[in-house]
């Protein structure tokens, strides 16, 4: 590896772990973790055939006769997302009615990929990974006014993952891997109005935010299948149980009631999930493969989130979830151009995580349909791929009844689309 090189990787590599993720996804789940993957809708399980098969598939790696770096990111465009209130039939005292919208946010998660062949072990190719990905992140802004503010005002989550895999190639078509994931994560904030003062003549709605850090260690197996015109993967990587340390606080509190609402250093627990991806493909023609998976998110282990506070004046608090494992049909391809030019395309539709008794106005998901475009260029030692995305969910709906039996949860619709684009470079090593 030349010097220059080295100077680029390195670079790179500081650059990738600098820029924080912050996305609103399936979720808060990310698959947009390598551009050429999302170009075909992340129907890729089964043909990961470059450095972010790290990630989509580590088991293919064991198969690469070149060390590879591969770094990148996502721009997802949020804040076209519009709430439409039933509030003011509630309480036309507290709340306007009327459409609102969510405040412009990019996220951008990042990824980046090293992976090395390391020769043979009891006379099998093996080969060793790294990455650095963002698969979980979350950002939502409302403005004030706005009805929803008892239901959430910002949330902002963001994680890393660090992972190591070890890949052999048994042969026949067979290989495996085995890795280890390490997770960071930052709720930088969580806030919402907690209440009106109003009735007691005081025109105040305390607002609360909690930060917190925490960390946690997984692990992830694959599993992948290859011939001439057939190919078959299969993933799996463990959920992430997170103890968050971090504090509360309270603003817009006036000065008669500030004893009541005492700063105070908090703690939360949350359960992030497992995922699992199948997928399909054919390779056998000349310029085109196609490739159909199936992946699931266990969001149903997101039953709460639970908020204990050191402060006993507080009280310790639990948000009820209750959410349920997604599933997402995938389909996607590509198409040779010429020897160093592809195009890709793909679609995909997917069940939402969320019941409608606890959709709240700081993720705002329901099911969705995505459709993907791509485009990749291939060089003898360096590569480039590229990708633009479109989400569209269908509306989701909270009625009165939802309000009542849980009052963080506003009554009204949500309907969003999200637009995203990314890049990822590649360097033989």
């Amino acid at each position: 590896m030349n010097t220059t090189l080295r100077k680029v990787t390195l670079g790179l590599l500081l650059a990738t772990l600098l820029v924080s993720p912050a996305v609103l996804a399936s979720g808060f789940h990310i698959y947009e973790q390598g551009a050429k993957a999302s170009g075909q809708a992340v129907a890729f399980t089964a043909r990961a055939d470059d450095a972010t098969a790290n990630w989509y598939n580590p088991a293919n790696i064991a198969r690469f006769e070149n060390s590879w770096v591969s770094v990148g990111f996502s721009a997802v465009f949020l804040g076209d997302t519009t709430f439409v209130s039933s509030m003011d039939s509630i309480d036309p005292g507290l709340f306007d009615g009327g459409s609102f919208d969510m405040v412009d946010n990019t996220g951008l998660p990042v990824h980046f990929y090293y992976t090395r062949p390391m020769g043979e072990l009891w006379g099998k190719k093996v080969a060793l990974g790294a990455s650095v990905t963002t698969p979980f992140g979350l950002v939502s802004e409302w403005d004030l006014p706005f009805d929803g503010r008892f239901s959430g005002r910002k949330a902002d989550l963001q994680t890393l993952v660090l992972n190591v895999n070890g890949a052999m190639d048994f042969g026949n078509g067979w290989s495996a891997a085995f890795g280890l994931d390490y997770l960071d994560a930052d709720l930088k904030d969580f806030s919402s109005n907690s209440f009106s003062l109003l009735v007691l003549g005081y025109p105040y709605e305390p607002i609360s935010n909690l930060t917190g850090t925490g960390n946690d260690v997984g692990w992830n197996a694959a599993l992948s299948w290859q011939n001439d015109e057939w190919a078959f993967g299969m993933a799996y990587r463990t959920g992430f149980e997170l103890k968050l340390d971090g504090r509360v606080s309270f603003s817009e509190v006036p000065t008669p009631f500030a004893s009541f609402f005492p700063n105070s250093p908090a703690s939360g627990t949350m359960d992030l999930p497992a995922t699992m991806s199948l997928g399909m493909a054919y390779t056998g023609l000349d310029k085109w493969e196609f490739e159909a998976d199936l992946h699931k998110i266990n969001w149903n282990s997101f039953s709460e989130l639970r908020i204990d506070f050191e402060n006993p004046l507080l009280g310790d608090q639990v948000v009820n979830e209750d959410w349920k494992s997604t599933v997402s049909y995938r389909f996607g391809g590509s198409y040779d151009l010429s020897e160093k030019n592809q195009l890709r395309f793909g679609s995909y539709v997917e069940t939402t995580a969320i019941p409608v008794r606890s959709l709240r106005a700081s993720i705002p998901d329901a099911d969705r349909m995505g459709y993907s475009l791509g485009y990749g260029y291939s060089g003898s030692r360096f590569s480039i791929d590229v990708y633009v995305m479109h989400i569209e969910t269908q509306k989701a709906t909270a009625g009165l009844t939802e309000y009542v039996q849980d009052s963080t949860v506003a009554a009204g619709s949500y309907e969003t689309s999200i637009d995203l684009i990314g890049v990822t470079a590649s360097f033989k090593l």
